[in-house]
């Protein structure tokens, strides 16, 4: 689960209880509708545009201390504190890397051109344009 904490403005502190009460709100409906939190496995992520500032109290869950990061993998698609495009891009292009490595090897095995389309499309291209959406 990844939980996003609203940046703190003039009214930071009214800002900052709501999101606490919003954050074991949730905890109470989930334990009431027997759902289990994995807190060990439960982030969080603050987005704030401004410049830096000091990180705010920990969360608690569950009486656990929620982990605050910087960056976080949801659905394949690397988010960052400024929601910025590099950490993505860094780890894109390394996957993207040692698949092109496999198939640079499989061409030095003089395997034909169609098998080799087939691979890219089917290994390296649905990498690449896995987050990618396409106007209807």
């Amino acid at each position: 689960m990844l939980m996003t904490r609203p940046s703190l403005g003039a009214s930071g502190m009214d800002r900052e209880e709501e999101y606490r009460r919003l954050v074991g709100d949730f905890a109470a409906w989930c334990h009431t509708n027997h759902l289990q939190l994995n807190t060990s496995k439960t982030k969080e992520l603050v987005i704030d545009f401004g410049r830096s500032r000091p990180r705010p109290r920990p969360v608690l869950l569950e009486g656990a201390e929620v982990e605050a990061v910087d960056s976080y993998k949801y659905l394949g698609l690397w988010l960052d504190n400024k929601l910025d495009w590099t950490t993505h891009t860094s780890h894109l292009y390394g996957k993207t890397q040692s698949r092109m490595y496999f198939l640079r090897r499989l061409r030095s095995f003089n395997i034909c051109s169609k098998l080799l389309r087939m691979f890219y499309q089917s290994v390296v291209a649905s990498v690449l344009f896995y987050t990618v959406i396409s106007p209807m």
